[in-house]
């Protein structure tokens, strides 16, 4: 009986893995779209409202894809990988607060804010959180698939 009980246990976890790795391929179109979007705004538009939407979305967007590439990446190395998804949840979250930041300051200008709205955030200073921390985790990640292919091979 309790051997019953354990491979429907299983059973459940694999469909929750796959239903959440579902929504995590869609965040991952959405955060793709994002970025796009986020590209034009930057480089062609130059509006500071969509530029700074995009940003926050495009953070939002890529921590369900973040955690399934570690859910993935785990057998490999679980502490690296865990290190890696760390670091890059860091650098969503900086590009959450950054682009709210922005967007915050964009919505609301204010005559005595418009100097404090030049200054870099506080809490992400220049993108160090969403460059920075970001790019550090998907290097991380990146050595890991590497590492997990040369073992294959």
């Amino acid at each position: 009986m309790s051997t019953q009980s354990t491979s429907n246990r299983v059973d459940n976890v694999t469909t929750q893995s796959s239903t959440f790795e579902r929504f995590a391929g869609l965040s991952a179109i959405l955060a793709g779209i994002t970025g796009l979007l986020y590209s034009i705004s930057f480089v062609l538009l130059k509006n500071d409202l969509l530029i700074a939407l995009f940003l926050m979305l495009g953070g939002v967007f890529s921590t369900a894809v973040l955690v399934t590439v570690y859910n993935r990446l785990k057998e490999t190395d679980a502490t690296f990988a865990l290190w890696a998804l760390l670091l890059s949840i860091a650098g969503a979250f900086g590009t959450i607060i950054h682009g709210g930041y922005d967007l915050a300051n964009t919505i609301n200008p204010t005559a005595a804010n418009v100097a404090l709205a030049n200054l870099p955030s506080a809490i992400d200073p220049r993108g160090l959180l969403t460059f920075g921390m970001a790019g550090l985790g998907v290097f991380g990640m990146a050595w890991l698939m590497g590492h997990a292919i040369q073992k294959i091979l």
